[in-house]
């Protein structure tokens, strides 16, 4: 593989150059007013499916806030991706499916979102899940309301 550097709004890449397009927890980072180009670019250089993992909605928007705010009082630190989280706001269900005009597209949610931020909170401070119990905590990350969502779109 060789290290390509280009913009997610305009890539470096002809129609379709790709069977698959993978885009994992970067939809967050770009803002609001770019997030559909962002997305038909992907779509534009992908031959069968494109795959976009976020954090998304109200809720996680939320939590992460919690998070900030505790980690700045807490930690005297401040989170550096979820500070840029807050900043572009989080995508939205709603909004991404209106920049994509597929007619397979499946959701999958991804993360429990309560374990994700108590995990967020105690991780960097305590190691929070011992290694015996982690079966355990991801078997129960994708249940109830999720913290991210797995967008895989069918061409």
């Amino acid at each position: 593989l060789i290290p390509v550097k280009g913009d997610a709004r305009k890539l470096p890449f002809e129609d379709n150059s790709f069977e698959y397009v993978v885009s994992s927890d970067m939809l967050e980072h770009i803002e609001k007013k770019d997030r559909k180009k962002v997305i038909k670019e992907m779509l534009r250089v992908a031959k069968k499916n494109v795959i976009i993992g976020f954090p998304c909605g109200e809720k996680s928007h939320k939590y992460e806030k919690k998070i900030f705010y505790l980690g700045k009082k807490i930690a005297k630190k401040e989170h550096k991706w979820i500070k840029e989280h807050i900043q572009n706001g989080l995508p939205e269900e709603k909004e991404i499916l209106s920049y994509i005009k597929a007619k397979d597209i499946k959701i999958i949610g991804n993360s429990n979102l309560k374990l994700w931020f108590i995990n967020e909170l105690f991780n960097p401070y305590l190691n929070f899940i011992p290694w015996i119990f982690y079966p355990l905590f991801v078997k129960l990350m994708d249940k109830g309301s999720t913290y991210r969502k797995i967008f895989i779109v069918s061409k």
